[in-house]
């Protein structure tokens, strides 16, 4: 019965770094939807205007796309990273755009590429 108990314990525990790698994803994948939470609740709150934000939303975002794509190609050449890690920062850097567009669409309106009404023709049909 004790060699029963010893394997349910050894097969329950986990890996510190599988924990740490789940710890990691999950609050990358978050954290644009936190970004969004706040400026939202600045701008409900103090009437804060979010615009000011764009360039630092849009550099963090390109930054964190950028090592995204660094760590997954370190993972895949050496083996040294898990390919968790590049997978959730670009994970990281596209849930930001979220937040980015709401800040273009609620306070910068000239910045968003009109839409055409018939849909995505360069030009007009004939």
């Amino acid at each position: 019965m004790e060699a029963h108990a010893k394997r349910l314990v050894a097969a329950m525990s986990f890996d510190p770094f599988k924990v740490l790698r789940l710890e990691i994803t999950l609050i990358l994948t978050f954290l644009p939807l936190v970004i969004w939470l706040a400026l939202y609740l600045a701008y409900r709150w103090w009437s804060f205007n979010s615009r000011s934000m764009l360039p630092w939303l849009r550099t963090l975002r390109w930054t964190g796309w950028g090592f995204g794509v660094l760590l997954f190609l370190l993972s895949v050449a050496r083996e040294h990273f898990s390919v968790v890690y590049g997978i959730a920062m670009t994970t990281f850097s596209v849930g930001l755009s979220i937040p980015e567009r709401w800040v273009k669409r609620r306070f910068a309106p000239d910045l968003i590429d009109p839409i055409t009404p018939h849909g995505f023709w360069p030009t007009k049909p004939e």
